[in-house]
């Protein structure tokens, strides 16, 4: 018989591995299963990003490398977003990077900002670290995080936070800020010596691609990856930029407890980062849209990101369809099509669905074909 740690019992399964995980015994029992859950592009890994690891391997790039990243990896990271090679943090993708960087910046108690609806390890993270999650509700404002919301949490509740943790554009609900709002954002941050941490790994699906956080302050830690930008979820290449202190004690902290990068996917990262990434899905956004506002189901018009988060309330008044969970399962049953329950993303938005739509246009439209009947048969 051997002990676990009480900090490991504190961790939960994630909501959207428990709902795909589903999904893929479906896929195995023969059902023909289109989805509109998993947060990950269609798109192959192009084929000139693919040839650079292939090459790598050939080359015999294969060995150990520096545990920050490779030299020109970070330079050339620094170069796009105005920062210096030593402020550059390069690891196994932005999921593994965003976790070291909590650890670096957390204590024990440590009260920390999340902007929700949220990515679920946002919050997990924080807990399994013992610091305090506390969730600023945005659906008041149209899942815009404001300055307002920020200060009646943080007032009405005496707080002393010392992150916060935003993600733009946001996952679930593509809402991505603007330069103004992430002033605003930022000016109360430094006015409560709070540490921003921005998610903008959906920024290649964001009006301009080029904006991050770290244009309104260098202080800013912004976290990012090869993933959605370049079709590259399977290779696991993720990146912080911020301050020189936070990322040395990333460096130390792998040092003891990660290594370095994998060498053939930095590689192939290095290529990636030359070129513009995949396209966006401007067809498909607006074909989602249109399909909700047909199906008088309400949801804000976003256009950025590859999802919509929208109110399916009125489709869960039967005991089979109760809350989000039930009626993605009924969705998944009937239509054998995949959404994700929005109770994923904070209990306060049990009433949610989350669809995801990078994936090819006809595929998109049986899909949208099937969901609708389904509904239907639920009014």
């Amino acid at each position: 018989m051997f002990k676990l740690s009480k900090r490991s019992s504190q961790l939960r399964p994630s909501p959207l591995a428990v709902f795909f995980r589903r999904v893929t015994e479906l896929r195995h029992s023969g059902k023909n299963i289109i989805s509109l859950g998993i947060g990950e592009p269609e798109a192959e890994t192009p084929a000139v990003i693919r040839q650079a690891g292939i090459t790598a391997i050939e080359e015999g790039n294969t060995r150990y490398i520096p545990v920050a990243g490779s030299r020109d990896v970070r330079e050339i990271l620094a170069k796009k977003y105005g920062a210096l090679p030593e402020e550059v943090f390069v690891s196994h993708g932005a999921k593994s990077v965003l976790g070291i960087a909590l650890q670096c910046l957390l204590d024990q108690g440590d009260e920390v900002l999340i902007a929700a609806p949220y990515y679920p390890p946002f919050l997990e993270i924080v807990k399994f670290l013992s610091a305090k999650p506390v969730l600023v509700d945005t659906l008041p404002d149209g899942f815009r995080l404001t300055v307002r919301a920020l200060r009646e949490v943080v007032d009405g509740q005496k707080l002393n936070p010392c992150a916060l943790v935003i993600n733009s554009p946001n996952n679930p609900t593509s809402v991505a800020y603007d330069r103004a709002e992430l002033e605003l954002i930022m000016a109360f941050a430094k006015e409560r010596g709070i540490t921003v941490v921005s998610d903008e790994c959906y920024s290649n699906f964001a009006p301009d691609r080029q904006f991050t956080f770290r244009q309104v302050d260098p202080s800013a830690v912004v976290i990012n990856s090869a993933s959605k930008t370049y079709a590259m979820t399977g290779w696991r290449i993720g990146w912080a930029v911020g301050p020189k202190e936070l990322v040395d004690r990333m460096i130390l902290y792998a040092d003891n407890f990660v290594g370095c990068p994998g060498s053939v996917s930095e590689r192939a990262v290095v290529e990636a980062l030359s070129q513009s990434g995949i396209p966006d899905v401007t067809t498909q956004r607006a074909k989602v849209h249109s399909w909700l506002e047909k199906m008088g189901i309400e949801h804000v018009q976003a256009i950025s990101g590859f999802y919509v988060f929208a109110n399916f309330s009125r489709f869960m008044q039967t005991s089979q369809t109760c809350g989000s969970v039930a009626l993605a399962n009924h969705l998944l049953e009937e239509a054998n099509v995949a959404v994700t329950p929005g109770v994923a993303f904070g209990e306060a938005y049990d009433e949610y669905l989350r669809l995801s739509f990078p994936l090819r246009v006809e595929d998109l439209e049986i899909a949208l074909a099937k969901l609708e009947k389904a509904l239907n048969q639920l009014r």
